[in-house]
This record gives C-alpha cells, structure tokens and sequence, in this order.
C-alpha cells in the first residue's frame, strides 16, 4: 500500500529528529549543571531549555501520534468505502483537529505496565505501593531460577528530563524547615512538587506528574530504589553486595531471590549508604566504614562504605522486622513452638528464672525473646540491653538500652557493661 509507506517514512523521519532533539538538550542541560553560575540563576536557564525543546518536541509527538492514527485507520477505510458507509476522511480530519486542541481521545494509560521479561513466567504478583509499585514473581522457562520483579512505573525520556530538572529545583533553590515538613514527609514532597509545576508553569500530563510525584517523593522522603521492597511484608532480609550487582532479598515464601533492582554506579550507592546512616542518627566514613544501626521503621541494618573493608564497593544488609511482634499462640500455630514449650517458657517467667536463646541467623533468637516477653505482667520494669534495637516490647514501663561507639576526644564509647551497671542501680 503506497500511501501506508509514505506515512511509515513521515514517522521515520519525525522519531529520527526528535531522538536528534532530545540529545542536543541532554548535551546544553549537562553544560548548564556543569557551569558556574548561581543556583537561583542555573534554575531559570535549565526551565527555559526546558520550555524551549518541550515545545519542539511534543510538536513532533502530536505529528506522529496524526500520522500512526491514520495509518491505522487505512484498512478500516478502505473496507468502509465498499461497503459505502460514512467517509473516513471526515473522521481522521475530526481527530487531527481533536489532537491539535490539546484534548485527548482516549483514556491515559496505567502508570505501572504490569510486565516482565517474556522468559519468565508470572507465579504471583501483589501489590505495594498502589497504584505506583507492584511486585511480581517469576520463574525463568530454562532455568526455572525464581527472580522478585520489583515494578514501577516506567518514565520517558522527556518525563526523566522533567524528573532530574524538578530534583535540581529542590536541591538547588528550595530551603525546607523541619517544622514545615510534618509527620507525613511523602505527602509534603508531594505538595512541594505540585507547587513546582504550577509556579513554574510547566506544562504535563495528570499521569506524567503522578508519575513524576512518586519518583521524586520515593527518593527525597522514601528508600529510594529499594523502597518496594521496604514495603513489601513478605521481606525478611535485604543485602546489596555492591554496585552493579542485583539486589537479593529473603522471602517468607519463595526464600533467597535475586531481584531486579541495581544500584548501577558507585557514587550513588555510597550515597545511599551515607543516607541510610543519616536518616539513622549515626554517622559513616572512611575512617569509621563500618556501621550497625536501627532504621526509623525499627530494622536492623549494618552498612560498610566504599571499598575500605569490601572489595566490591559499598554494600548494606538489612534485617526488616514485623510492626507487630508474633504473639506465644502464633508461634504454636506456625508450629515454632509446642504449647508444652511456650507453657514452660512461661513458668521461668512467672518465677524469675534465666533463659538463653542461641542460634544461627535467622533462627528465630529475637522472635521468640519477643514472644516470651508477652509473659511478663504488663506494669513490670524492664530494661533491654542491646548493641542494635531489635526488640519491639509491648509494655508500657520499658527502657530500651542500646550501645554507643565512641567519638574520639572527649566523646566516651558506652557498651553493655557499662548499661548493665546503669541498669542495676
């Protein structure tokens, strides 16, 4: 069919020029960051080069958006005109003028495109983060490797450009106050965002700034790219090992999995980890690299930073922990424990005994040591000495004792003893 061919090579050659577009402003917003002007001022320059090829380019999109329409309406209009129904011209002339107003003819598509590489079957897909992260399941045709897919949604090219200009906007020229943040920090990001769009008028799409919204509040006021799996209640243990190397995660159900999610550059995982460090009240650096810390959610998570004392690179593990303790009657339902075992357990309790709960990783020490705790009356004292916080107590009437490392000078490190000693007086 002539005409289809002439309207593939239109397309052609509006995909080659927009592609050509989109590199000349990639190569002018890299001179602008690289330059020596003000933040306030390198701000303004990246929005107008913004506005400027944003223009040129959703030009070419309508264009070709026109002319796929019109290809795909070809067969339908030539079986229309021997059956001698209305004129498909009218109508593709209707739709041009449609499109040129800026009012779309179709519903938006989902942010999350629930998909995964097709030699992998889906065995279980569940959301958590709706409707921006999902999580799927699958399992290698070959190798029958079982991987965790972590899904978001998936930017453009000129909605990543969008992204990395409204990150620039905030680290560069927005001052935010504790006080103004408030308990609820993703939804503050969310707010500053959509005051970024509307003062600098830019113009997008509801999905695009969704799109947008999550990424940014994800990275500003969440864990980044493994925050999903942070959300995900069926993680046990997350470990990078370093960077360009898969994340691996340990399921309830599925156990050891490989995942999706690279850190793909150094720089931006020693970030991650010196965040991860920050955001925990501790501090890392190469001449301290290694860290055990507590997360603000209660996980446990032990850092090292660069290649001072791993060869590969930065790397963290983190141990997450259910918000709620399982109780003496779960454990016997998950067959943990006997009810004859947790009856015993609660008689040394009752009467002032002393127990000890020794095992590998991941046996199981901190569960059941919270699960025993439950015996204990609800008023009574207690006090928990740990080097890192992991136990999550019920009772009201409880100190949590945790150890410090010293700070050099004057700056005196606290371990256990010295809590025990505090804990007797």
């Amino acid at each position: 069919m002539p005409k289809l061919e002439r309207i593939e090579r239109k397309i052609k050659k509006l995909e080659e020029k927009k592609k050509a577009l989109e590199e000349e402003y990639r190569k002018k917003r890299a001179k602008i960051l690289q330059s020596k002007m003000k933040s306030e001022e390198k701000a303004q320059e990246l929005y107008k080069l913004y506005q400027k090829y944003q223009r040129r380019i959703s030009e070419i999109d309508t264009r070709i958006l026109i002319l796929k329409r019109e290809a795909s309406t070809l067969p339908l209009k030539e079986e229309m005109k021997k059956r001698g129904r209305i004129r498909l011209k009218d109508i593709v002339k209707a739709e041009r003028e449609i499109l040129k107003s800026g009012i779309p003819t179709t519903l938006e598509e989902p942010l999350v495109q629930m998909t995964i590489p097709e030699s992998y079957e889906i065995i279980e897909q569940y959301s958590v983060h709706p409707p921006y992260a999902y999580i799927a399941i699958g399992k290698d045709k070959f190798t029958n490797e079982m991987v965790y897919f972590v899904i978001e949604p998936r930017l453009s090219p000129r909605e990543t450009d969008l992204l990395n200009l409204i990150k620039d906007i905030i680290v560069s020229s927005i001052v935010v106050y504790p006080e103004e943040v408030g308990e609820n920090k993703w939804r503050f990001i969310e707010e500053l965002v959509e005051r970024i769009v509307s003062d600098y008028g830019i113009s997008m799409t509801r999905a695009s700034l969704e799109k947008i919204k999550y990424y940014v509040a994800r990275d500003f006021a969440g864990y980044g790219r493994i925050d999903p799996i942070m959300r995900d209640p069926w993680i046990e243990d997350i470990s990078c090992d370093g960077p360009g190397i898969p994340i691996f995660v340990f399921h309830r159900k599925y156990q050891s999995l490989r995942t999706n999610v690279v850190f793909p550059e150094a720089l931006e995982l020693d970030n991650f980890v010196i965040r991860l460090a920050q955001i925990s009240g501790k501090h890392i650096s190469v001449a301290n690299p290694l860290l055990d810390t507590t997360l603000p959610d209660g996980s446990r998570a032990q850092l090292t930073l660069r290649k001072e004392v791993t060869t590969r690179g930065s790397t963290f593990t983190i141990r997450k922990f259910r918000e709620k303790p399982f109780s003496p009657v779960e454990l016997i339902e998950l067959e943990t424990a006997s009810p004859e075992m947790m009856a015993y357990f609660w008689i040394l309790v009752e009467y002032g005994a002393s127990a000890i709960f020794a095992g590998g990783t991941a046996s199981g020490k901190t569960t059941s040591l919270n699960a025993i705790t439950m015996f204990i009356p609800p008023n009574e004292k207690i006090v928990s000495i740990e080097d890192t916080r992991e136990l999550n107590l019920p009772h009201p009437n409880w100190i949590p004792g945790v150890t410090r490392t010293g700070f050099g000078g004057e700056g005196k490190e606290i371990d256990m003893y010295d809590l025990l000693r505090a804990a007797l007086r």
